[in-house]
């Protein structure tokens, strides 16, 4: 579809941890049913470690706000890794870090369909529904012109393969909060089938559809994030890609918006009660 990226903007490191990661994945089904959940997690925070900047730090573990609440494990944490205080790390390398500090969550499946997709949007909205209020008021000495609070924390699912992508939109369609797209899963990654993506359809000059070169309606104002006047699309991989466009497409679509957003210093003595332990 128009604005998404191309392969010849990226060279080939991409491509072959893509082809890697795939490669892994299909190893291990064909002796067992999937990659172990710490294994297929580390292969996908150890790409985005190494193309994402330097301070957007990506770890599994779990999330608490000021009011007492604590999300339950997060398969991966986007986070601010120069203003967000880590509040415990466990032995396995989990950490527990402040809603404040959090740009965005990926929950990862070995196959993506609709109970777990299911599953991952309860996580996902769980986090997105926690407060974020330890910020430094007037007087406190540090002045931002733009809150933290007023941009939404991002849910994205990535699997390794999924059921076909037009029935994973059905399924969203589904689970969506037709009240406020805030609230649901913003992007799909399917490394072995492609991406579903939000864009506004692209109309002629009679308000018809257009068509893309490729093949099925084009989309203007692609996006990681729904918005009121989006709907959901797939981003289907080519044949024999293996998994190359579908990380492109998730890396570039993704986080363009992450990587735009700053988080404020964050008052550490709003934590300064909280039992972290008992978080985890």
């Amino acid at each position: 579809m128009e604005g998404t990226p191309q392969p010849g903007h990226f060279g080939g490191p991409m491509a072959a941890r893509a082809a890697t990661m795939l490669a892994y994945y299909r190893a291990v089904r064909r002796k067992h049913k999937g990659l172990s959940g710490g294994r297929r997690e580390d292969l996908l925070r150890d790409t985005l470690r190494d193309f994402l900047p330097a301070r957007l730090a990506v770890e599994r573990g779990e999330i608490i706000s000021t009011d007492g609440r604590r999300s339950d494990a997060v398969d991966l944490i986007v986070y601010d890794a120069f203003e967000t205080p880590v509040l415990d790390r466990s032995q396995g390398g989990g950490v527990v870090v402040p809603i404040e500090g959090v740009y965005a969550v990926i929950e990862v499946a070995s196959k993506l369909g609709g109970p777990k997709l299911g599953e991952d949007l309860e996580n996902i909205r769980s986090v997105k529904h926690m407060t974020r209020r330890a910020w430094f008021h007037d007087g406190g000495g540090v002045q931002y012109s733009h809150r933290t609070s007023e941009w939404p924390i991002l849910g994205f699912c990535f699997g390794y393969d999924s059921i076909r992508l037009p029935t994973l939109i059905a399924h969203l369609h589904e689970l969506d909060d037709p009240e406020d797209a805030a609230n649901n899963v913003d992007m799909i990654c399917s490394l072995s089938k492609g991406c579903i993506l939000n864009g506004v359809p692209l109309l002629d000059a009679e308000g018809r559809p257009r068509e893309h070169p490729q093949g099925g309606p084009a989309f203007e104002n692609i996006a990681s994030s729904p918005g009121p006047e989006t709907v959901r699309f797939a981003q289907r991989v080519p044949k024999n890609d293996e998994g190359d466009a579908a990380l492109r497409c998730f890396y570039t679509v993704g986080f363009d918006s992450v990587v735009r957003r700053r988080v404020e210093p964050i008052n550490m003595f709003a934590y300064w009660q909280f039992d972290y332990k008992a978080a985890r």
